[in-house]
């Protein structure tokens, strides 16, 4: 029988196998020594007596000065009692390593992803801890998670690291991620076999919500030379095989919908780039300081309409609109701003046309609109009908005006600004 059950007589720490690091951080087992936290190193084989310990102060790393680049004092007292963090909940972790969770409501999305990727990077009790956190971020309306846009555009434009990274965050996501899988499955074809690996591992953890790309996963089944990542890819397509047909369409049709709203947000953002806003005078964030505030719905291609109703509705006294063109400025995030803008308005106006009504992220404005005026008559909504026979069935209880002229919009104009309390 061996001594020592944690060093095996070797006298070197188990888990960091004498290298002092685990992770990111110096092992907790055996405090960046590399020595068995229990024997010290003393490793006397079938009969050694276990020395009593005297209570002494010392400084440990723990993890929250890992995440905050503090120290705290701990106290000793006898055998130091270990932990298998594999086999706890966040909980119990937090209470053991004195872990201290996120806001993640007063953080901006940068500084969630810098979180979460290097959280990605570090040893794998460090990515249960993150990884559910990870679930833990706001989602939007839609049901999309605030970090989607920048976990998007980091899967196609960012380095191997980051792709690595973020293919590992999307799959502790689960059905968080959704609109994000096609993208995760785009990495299975990297000429990289770290980053294909890692795509394997996360469709792996999404379990059936990966059928939305099954296809994908059979087409790197079939291309793949690497037995390991063949024999995981495997192993995924066997259970998808168990997942029902009619659960295999609602989970398509699901992760469709999310993955063409992302799409269409990303259009709106680069074609924006190109409308001229300098017409329309200074925005502001500061919308406290007005007692009405407009926001102007519409697909872009009707923007010439949207600014001329901007430029008069601005001319009244307290009176402000709110249009993604101005109001975001390059580099923020979209979906947030735009959330913002709605969460400030008194008064929602839709433009509404054939391409109004073909955009998925219009449609989404339409729908938030409504949930608030129906949960607390805020928003109020008027509709601008640019010349279509069909009225927007979401919103035909309100009121609107066909207008397809100058004059047909200063009368929609005219009656709108007797409505408002100016």
């Amino acid at each position: 029988m061996n001594d020592c059950i944690f060093c095996k007589d070797t006298g070197v720490c188990k888990f960091c196998k004498g290298t002092g690091k685990s992770g990111l951080l110096d092992c907790i087992h055996c405090d960046g020594s590399g020595v068995c936290h229990f024997c010290h190193g003393r490793s006397a084989g079938r009969v050694r007596k276990q020395q009593p310990r005297m209570k002494v102060k010392k400084k440990q790393s723990t993890w929250s000065s890992f995440m905050d680049d503090e120290e705290d004092e701990i106290e000793e007292d006898g055998e130091f009692q270990q932990h298998d963090f594999t086999k706890m909940s966040v909980d119990k972790i937090e209470g053991a390593g004195k872990i201290q969770k996120r806001d993640f409501t007063k953080m901006s999305v940068d500084e969630i992803m810098e979180y979460f990727m290097k959280g990605m990077s570090g040893g794998k009790f460090m990515k249960k801890f993150v990884g559910a956190e990870i679930r833990q971020v706001s989602k939007y309306g839609t049901g999309v998670s605030k970090i989607a846009p920048e976990l998007w555009n980091k899967l196609l434009t960012g380095s191997i690291k980051e792709q690595i990274a973020c293919a590992e965050i999307i799959g502790y996501m689960g059905e968080e991620a959704g609109g994000m899988f096609n993208q995760v499955a785009m990495l299975l074809s990297h000429k990289n076999s770290l980053v294909r690996e890692s795509a394997i591992n996360a469709l792996g953890n999404l379990k059936k919500l990966a059928t939305a790309v099954e296809e994908k996963i059979v087409e790197a089944n079939n291309r793949e030379t690497d037995k390991k990542l063949k024999k995981k890819i495997s192993k995924i397509l066997n259970k998808l095989g168990k997942v029902s047909s009619d659960e295999k369409d609602l989970i398509l049709e699901e992760e469709n919908e999310k993955r063409l709203l992302l799409e269409d947000i990303k259009e709106i953002e680069q074609n924006s780039k190109n409308i001229d806003t300098s017409k329309l005078g200074q925005g502001t964030n500061d919308f406290a300081q007005f007692k009405n505030v407009f926001f102007m719905s519409h697909a872009l291609p009707d923007f010439p309409w949207v600014e001329k109703a901007i430029n008069t509705i601005s001319s009244w006294p307290g009176c402000y609109c709110w249009t993604c063109e101005r109001d975001i400025s390059p580099g923020e995030d979209w979906l947030t701003e735009i959330y913002t803008g709605l969460d400030a308005c008194n008064w929602y106006v839709l433009f509404w046309s054939d391409k109004a009504e073909n955009s998925k992220w219009t449609k989404e404005e339409m729908r938030e609109a409504k949930t608030r005026n129906v949960a607390s008559g805020n928003p109020k909504v008027s509709i601008v009908n640019l010349g279509k026979d069909q009225w927007p069935r979401l919103l035909s209880r309100h009121q609107g005006a066909v207008v397809t002229s100058d004059e047909e919009l200063a009368k929609w104009l005219e009656n709108l600004k007797s409505q408002v309390s100016l």
